[in-house]
């Protein structure tokens, strides 16, 4: 009788003690993910034919032990609550009016329990390649001899010849094999 009831004081003592001792971050198990987002689609470029304003954001988060999160938003900035500690992932994709992703971007955050941590995403317009057409004209009675030197200059990177056709008093360049990205025309 003595051992059982010696054993279940200490039983209760472990249990109290575990009960009293606070768990990492006051008990709470979550954290919060502040994401500002940056919109730079459409800023400094030749645009395609479709609407490239961000009309909303969807904004999807991964994260530990298969955590994930999607939202939609249409300002620049969304706060998570609720999400697992650990690594996350976050993903930006900006939409038009008509529902089309026009850009994305990325980001990565740590979450620490009981805690908002910021995260800054920067939205960009999609990679890949496209076209572009060039056309000029002249008044043929006052230039003898025809000539077209232009190039395409990106922020970084060797200017690229663009190779234009001439014939009588007008100019064309048509390619649909353009990197995406921001660039600067020269035209003589």
């Amino acid at each position: 009788m003595k051992i059982r009831l010696g054993i279940s004081v200490v039983l209760l003592a472990v249990l109290a003690l575990l009960c009293g001792c606070p768990m990492p971050g006051g008990g709470k198990t979550a954290g919060s993910l502040s994401i500002r987002i940056t919109n730079s689609i459409g800023a400094r470029t030749l645009l395609p034919s479709i609407d490239m304003t961000a009309a909303s954001y969807t904004v999807s988060g991964s994260g530990p032990g298969g955590a994930s999160f999607s939202q939609s938003t249409a300002g620049g900035s969304l706060t998570i609550s609720g999400l697992a500690f650990g690594s996350w992932t976050i993903t930006v994709n900006g939409l038009n009016a008509g529902g089309t992703v026009i850009g994305s971007g990325m980001g990565s955050a740590v979450v620490h329990t009981g805690a908002t941590t910021e995260v800054g995403i920067t939205v960009s317009p999609l990679g890949g390649e496209g076209t572009l057409s060039l056309s000029v004209s002249w008044n043929g009675a006052q230039v003898e001899a025809p000539s077209i030197e232009a190039w395409l200059m990106a922020p970084s990177g060797t200017p690229m010849s663009l190779a234009f056709g001439v014939e009588g008093s007008r100019g064309s360049f048509s390619s649909s094999a353009i990197a995406a990205g921001y660039y600067t025309l020269s035209l003589q």
